[in-house]
């Protein structure tokens, strides 16, 4: 498996808290990923699966907890009319950020893919992400509409792994999936990976967390932003940097 690379994107000055204080420099370090095209990679190498973040775009992969995944003020769009719909946690109308499954610059495209899990490794060369654990301001689901409904992780009705999660064939290329938040804030999705061997006995990842910002501002623009521009990024970035020192 290609090595975990840690890359900043970009320089940029986050500015938050009540006061408008400046958001401790360490931020700066942290990879941000935006108007790319983005896979939660699933990888078995060594007898072990590993979990990371593949950018298709650069051929690079990052560190989930290293890393965060930004949702602009591009994604913000109304739930659709529909009980089929009620998934996603709000009302018909309300406000919601929605990550397509198509590319749709300059959000980020998501997806998921087994291409570095090798065939005949797993019964049917198949292995499981499941949906774990999840914090966030909000509701956070995982679908596609093409070409009919599937809904694989929503958190309205709790998380529960049983009912969450993906089947993906190993050496498969990747699928994308629409990706929706119901409130602005950081969220957190834990996922894992299973899968059946086909020497026996079910091999099992460990727990990875990935980082969703979802923010009021366009990030990436020529213009350096003004002070306050990432309050609600800088203070959820803030939390996210605490949370990787105690790790």
């Amino acid at each position: 498996m290609r090595k975990l690379v840690l890359k900043t994107l970009t320089s940029i000055a986050l500015a938050a808290s009540l006061s408008l204080i400046a958001v401790s420099s360490a931020n700066a370090q942290s990879n941000i990923l935006f108007d790319s095209h983005v896979d939660f990679d699933i990888a078995f190498e060594d007898g072990a699966f590993e979990l990371a973040l593949h950018d298709d775009d650069t051929d690079a992969e990052f560190d989930p907890a290293d890393t965060l995944l930004f949702v602009g003020p591009e994604a913000r769009t109304t739930r659709p009319a529909g009980s089929e719909f009620d998934f996603i946690g709000v009302p018909a109308g309300a406000d919601v950020w929605v990550l397509p499954a198509t590319t749709t610059p300059p959000l980020l495209l998501m997806g998921i893919s087994a291409e570095e899990v090798g065939t005949g490794i797993f019964v049917n060369d198949t292995v499981t992400l499941e949906f774990v654990s999840f914090v966030g301001p909000g509701q956070f689901s995982m679908f596609r509409t093409s070409p009919a409904l599937d809904v694989r992780f929503t958190t309205s009705n709790g998380v529960n792994p049983a009912e969450d999660f993906v089947t993906s064939l190993a050496g498969a290329e990747h699928v994308d999936y629409a990706f929706a938040f119901t409130e602005l804030g950081v969220y957190e999705i834990t996922l894992r990976a299973t899968g059946n061997l086909v020497a026996g006995g079910t091999a099992v990842s460990e727990e990875t967390t990935y980082f969703f910002g979802v923010e009021t501002r366009t990030f990436g623009s020529a213009a350096a932003p003004e002070p306050g521009t990432f309050a609600l990024l800088g203070l959820g970035l803030a939390g996210f940097a605490l949370r990787r020192k105690k790790a």
